[in-house]
């Protein structure tokens, strides 16, 4: 009996030994190592948000819509969901003209190839009857790393602060 207490700090030594490195994380479905979350990920976040907002301000919706997955999922306010990259396009291209947009991240985190980031934006928009239109609200985007190593936008949900018009 004293023989296998004495085999315990062996065993555990060997256990201990066969642990992954500190960079990774065991994935909660089946036990494999996932990619940690790196500075150069988020920043790779942050650059393409950056363009997100930029390309919207200027109109440039093909250029957002490329930011998103080709089965990206948009849920806006008001509207149903858009499925795909196309219907993302038309559903921001639908959007009044912008004259200005500004998005403060949060947060930003993840894990292996998913990412998300949570957000509030304010935006001013151009109405035909030469008004404006002022919003601001919240965000939430989660994105994922595609086999190139970018970043894009695969799900997508916003919606307003300020209560709805009429209210």
């Amino acid at each position: 009996m004293l023989r296998c207490r004495s085999c315990i700090p062996i065993i555990l030594t060997l256990a201990l030994a066969g642990c992954e490195p500190a960079d990774q994380t065991p994935d909660a479905m089946d036990g494999a190592a996932v990619e940690a979350f790196t500075d150069a990920d988020r920043n790779a976040i942050e650059s393409a948000s950056e363009r997100w907002v930029a390309a919207a301000g200027a109109g440039a919706w093909d250029e957002v819509a490329g930011l998103y997955t080709e089965d990206a999922v948009m849920m806006p306010p008001n509207m149903q969901t858009g499925r795909g990259r196309a219907a993302v396009r038309e559903q921001l291209g639908g959007f009044p003209p912008i004259e200005s947009i500004s998005f403060d991240r949060v947060h930003i985190d993840g894990s292996g190839h998913l990412a998300y980031v949570h957000g509030n934006y304010s935006m001013t928009f151009a109405l035909p009857d030469g008004t404006t239109m002022d919003d601001r609200g919240k965000y939430i985007e989660i994105w994922e790393r595609q086999a190139d190593g970018q970043w894009r936008i695969t799900r997508d949900i916003f919606n307003s602060d300020l209560p709805a018009p009429g209210s």
